[in-house]
């Protein structure tokens, strides 16, 4: 008994011992950032304004809460615009303004943070979609200058940040590897500004994530991941209403396909990064800039340049529109066969150029013929959800004949035709009043000039809308029968946005391209910060490994003493019956259960993979 406790006590020794130690080299040892922070501050900057959100999930937690309950703030961008030289002292001072533009968003924002997690684990990234940088530059000197002048900006907001000791967040260290040319996010995960490219990366992310189709930790899963084929508004309330428009039409999808592995059961732990997605956007392809031409054309055909007024096909019947751009009042005839006649002459003249034996789908751009699934987004979106309520309004009127409804959220190409053609056949007075929006909060309805901005940008382009979403469809290959482009009034994790939220980044109650594609972008600097966080652990380990490793040769030893007092605890002496002498005593080791332990020769050991790698 004495041995017993004689080792027990050398045991604890070594294992009191072994913990200073531990001790000693953990205060040596810089810390690591977490594995995930779980939230993130964006500060996004635009021409006419800034906007502040904060994404958050808990932990294990598959759901993401945005706090967009932040008025609109004026522009941390003002002042860098315009070709005059700024001297620095002029420059640093709008800076700290625009900072302290932000001070109470700050507070709030931290304010709602410290009842889920710790503010300061929290980064903070100024961010401003490229698009915004050189939105009103004429040259490409303008456009150069004005960028200069953004990031440094941001970069002057970042600093001042830093140089704030009641900063609540954190903030990402500067990069000390060089980055990626035409890469948004630097090697330590600061974001700053987001190109097209990686915008239209982030977006398609996002709204997988919404649907379900893509894990918050960026593995393709078993099922299709879907592409966005997205229009800007463009003009100016394109320009209040997106932190991104760039009166353009994009399209993004899966290339690679690699969910299609994962369907025969190979594990794909690899995040989906851009290079697994085709992204191009098509220039002068936004609605405003479509609708200039279709009026041209129009124009064109009725030689008279001179009018004041023209009637047009692609206007409803009974109202008279406005165009910015138009010198002129278009008086809406309603006719949809005569409007995508329009629409396709003006896609083909600009197909003019397409190499030969190539698929392009606007202007003379080759690309990969995406077969997939879409999910529209912007005024493809808003156009069929809009139609689908002013059908179904009509539809139930006593006094009309049975209009047939859209089946959403894919209705057939064949469907959406014959949807346009008796959307434009209506009187204004009819789309007015079926394209109702019972879901918009008391504040907005109660606003005149919000309600008559969002009468005449889309009630009166209803028709248009519908006729470009329909010809864009054919154009991209889609078939009279398929249903694969979904019109999703909303997703399975959308996230429960505020009432009282922006109106500049919500479009009737449902998540806008911002939200979208800023979950897109959460979601990859989770992934990313894994990543580091993994990275810098091994570097740490290989230097204990090199220096000698001390704390793992006290460890060893430890191991070693445990194992010895083990195997001297569990096969002490015990007394043997049997033909030896009474009361003589021996030791008795039993291994693999006795002699009469059997074993069966298998071949379950054999498993035969089937390797799906490229």
């Amino acid at each position: 008994m004495a041995r017993h406790d004689l080792m027990l006590m050398l045991l604890l020794f070594h294992l009191f011992t072994s913990v200073q130690d531990a001790i000693r080299m953990a205060q040596n040892v810089p810390m690591l950032p977490p594995a995930r922070t779980h939230c993130r501050v964006f500060i996004v900057a635009a021409r006419t304004h800034t906007r502040v959100l904060v994404l958050q999930n808990a932990y294990e937690q598959d759901g993401i809460n945005v706090y967009d309950q932040f008025p609109v703030l004026a522009s941390i961008l003002q002042d860098t615009a315009g070709d005059g030289l700024i001297n620095e002292q002029d420059e640093h001072k709008n800076a700290l303004r625009a900072y302290q533009i932000l001070g109470p968003a700050f507070e709030q924002a931290a304010e709602w943070l410290k009842s889920r997690v710790d503010p300061v684990q929290c980064f903070a990234h100024f961010i401003v979609a490229e698009s915004e940088m050189t939105a009103d530059s004429r040259t490409q000197d303008d456009a150069a200058l004005a960028a200069s002048r953004v990031t440094k900006r941001l970069s002057q907001l970042k600093d001042e940040a830093k140089s704030n000791s009641h900063f609540p967040f954190a903030l990402n260290p500067p990069s000390t590897m060089r980055q990626h040319e035409g890469s948004s996010v630097t090697f330590n995960g600061d974001l700053h500004v987001v190109t097209a490219a990686w915008r239209r990366y982030f977006h398609v992310v996002g709204t997988n994530y919404f649907s379900g189709r893509v894990a918050p930790s960026l593995s393709p899963g078993q099922a299709e991941v879907f592409g966005v084929i997205h229009v800007d508004a463009g003009g100016h309330m394109g320009r209040i209403r997106s932190e991104s428009d760039a009166n353009a039409a994009e399209m993004v999808f899966d290339v690679r396909e690699r969910w299609r592995r994962s369907k025969r059961q190979r594990q794909v732990n690899v995040a989906l990064n851009s290079s697994d997605f085709y992204g191009r956007e098509y220039a002068g392809f936004g609605r405003l800039q479509v609708q200039q031409a279709v009026v041209k054309l129009k124009q064109d055909e009725e030689k008279n340049v001179e009018a004041d007024s023209l009637q047009h096909p692609c206007f409803s019947r009974g109202h008279v529109s406005v165009v910015d751009g138009v010198n002129m009042t278009l008086e809406g005839s309603g006719d949809a066969d005569a409007c995508m006649i329009l629409l396709r002459s003006h896609i083909a003249a600009s197909n003019a150029n397409c190499p030969p034996e190539s698929f392009c789908v606007l202007g003379s751009a080759p690309q990969p013929q995406g077969f997939g699934s879409f999910y529209a987004s912007g005024v493809l979106r808003l156009a069929v959800l809009s139609a689908s309520r002013v059908l179904k309004h009509v539809s139930n009127k006593q006094d009309k004949i049975d209009v047939d409804e859209l089946q959403l959220p894919a209705p057939a190409l064949l469907t959406l035709r014959n949807a346009a053609k008796n959307l434009c056949a209506l009187p204004y007075a009819d789309v007015e009043a079926g394209a109702a929006y019972p879901h918009l909060s008391a504040s907005e309805t109660t606003t005149v000039a919000f309600a008559m901005e969002r009468k005449i940008e889309l009630l009166s382009a209803l028709c248009f809308d519908l006729c470009y979403t329909v010809v864009l469809l054919e154009k991209i290959g889609v078939q009279e029968d398929d249903e694969r482009v979904h019109f999703v009034d909303r997703f399975e994790k959308e996230p429960d946005l505020s009432e009282h939220g922006s109106m500049a980044t919500r479009e009737h109650g449902s998540p806008s391209e911002l939200v979208a594609w800023l979950t897109g972008a959460f979601l990859y600097l989770e992934a990313l910060q894994r990543k580091v966080t993994f990275s810098m652990q091994s570097k740490m380990l290989a230097e204990q490994l090199s220096a000698g490793l001390p704390l793992g040769w006290n460890m060893t030893l430890l191991v070693f003493v445990a194992a010895c007092v083990f195997l001297y605890l569990a096969t002490g002496p015990v007394a043997v019956s049997g033909r030896g002498r009474r009361g003589s005593s021996g030791y008795v080791c039993v291994v693999n259960g006795g002699v009469k332990t059997k074993y069966k020769d298998t071949t379950q050991s054999i498993q035969f993979v089937d390797d799906a790698r490229d």
